[in-house]
């Protein structure tokens, strides 16, 4: 996988653990939305889906088989 594509993979990693961060920010029902406990729980989506989504594209590079186009 080329150097371009595992940039705009993280690129959208960072997006999405965003976008989820501000839905359950959004979602989250507290009567002070900057709480300690506020700032844990959206740090915990945060850093959660970006590991997931790091860890999948870790795992197609490592065990999947290249398709052509990432051989040529």
């Amino acid at each position: 996988m080329g150097l371009g594509r595992a940039f705009l993979w993280h690129v959208v990693s960072i997006l999405s653990s965003l976008a989820a961060a501000v839905v359950v920010g959004v979602a989250l029902p507290v009567s002070d939305p900057e709480s300690a406990l506020a700032e844990i729980l959206l740090l915990v989506v945060f850093f959660g889906c970006y590991t997931a989504l790091l860890t999948l594209y870790w795992y197609r590079n490592t065990y999947l088989p290249a398709r052509a186009e990432d051989t040529a």
